[in-house]
């Protein structure tokens, strides 16, 4: 299973609570390329950040990081 996080929090509608919408319920996917895909939708116009496994990426030049870690 290869999860998306955002800032350490499952970069879903469980991690931010805020979020609406059926789209953002799952952050668990079954391949690393479901969750790259997953990942720049989330980060809309950061997208395009080259991911890596379970290394956390600043995506935006300010301390904020997006993860795919493998569970």
């Amino acid at each position: 299973m290869f999860c998306v996080y955002d800032n350490g929090k499952p970069a879903s509608c469980i991690g931010f609570p805020q979020l609406k919408g059926y789209g953002w319920k799952n952050n668990k996917f079954n391949t690393f390329e479901e969750a790259i895909e997953y990942a720049n939708k989330w980060l809309g116009e950061y997208s395009g950040v080259e991911l890596k496994l379970n290394t956390p990426i600043d995506y935006d030049g300010y301390g904020d990081t997006i993860e795919i870690r493998e569970e």
